[in-house]
Formats: structure tokens, C-alpha cells, sequence
């Protein structure tokens, strides 16, 4: 499947973050996704 790159995807909602990682697969790439403890949203490539 071809997908758009360097565009936005929506990976969750901002609810729908907590400092626990999650892991979600955008565009064939896993993403590593948390909220530090300062309240800001990370997204990591996940190896």
C-alpha cells in the first residue's frame, strides 16, 4: 500500500496518552508513543 509522506496522521487522542508507552503502527513504521511528566506527547521510531 502507498501512503503520503512527510503529512499528519492522527496516532491517538490527547486523552488517550498516559506516561505508559504505547506502541501503534503509522504507515508501515512502528512509533513508540508517551507523555513525560511534564505533560508533553513523545513519538520514538520503535526498533
Amino acid at each position: 500500500m502507498k501512503f503520503v509522506r512527510h503529512a499528519c496522521y492522527v496516532a491517538r487522542w490527547s486523552n488517550e496518552f498516559s506516561r505508559s508507552i504505547m506502541r501503534v503502527t503509522i504507515m508501515n513504521e512502528n512509533i513508540a508513543l508517551y507523555r513525560t511528566g511534564s505533560g508533553k506527547i513523545v513519538a520514538l521510531h520503535d526498533r
